[in-house]
């Protein structure tokens, strides 16, 4: 469970029933909507220019995606979800031309 202010418990309820779908689904849509947007944001404010000079900004964000799995005690599919995202959102941002797809191990890999 989280601890959210009442004020935005208020908002996300006003929001949800006008959207007709319930507290839970609105949530579950904003996370999945801005969970690696997010990861890509503090990423791209804490990342040192001068460790990551020469890296595409896709390297970087994969990068720091695999240091995070690689140090935390998850399941494959929790790791697959955090690749699927982060694959779909480097896509939609215009940094696909620097990744493919590693097929054996399902890693992604900037080139």
């Amino acid at each position: 469970s989280f601890k959210i202010p009442s004020h935005v418990i208020g908002g996300i309820d006003v929001l949800s029933s006008h959207m007709g779908i319930s507290r839970n689904q609105f949530v579950n849509q904003l996370i999945n909507t801005f969970l690696i947007q997010a990861f890509s944001e503090f990423v791209d404010g804490y990342s040192s220019e001068f460790v990551n000079q020469g890296k595409s900004e896709a390297q970087i964000l994969l990068d720091e995606l695999s240091r995070s799995i690689d140090g935390s005690d998850v399941s494959d599919e929790v790791i697959q979800f955090l690749n699927d995202e982060t694959l779909m959102f480097i896509q939609e941002h215009d940094m696909a031309s620097s990744v493919h797809l590693n097929l054996p191990s399902g890693k992604f890999e900037a080139e």
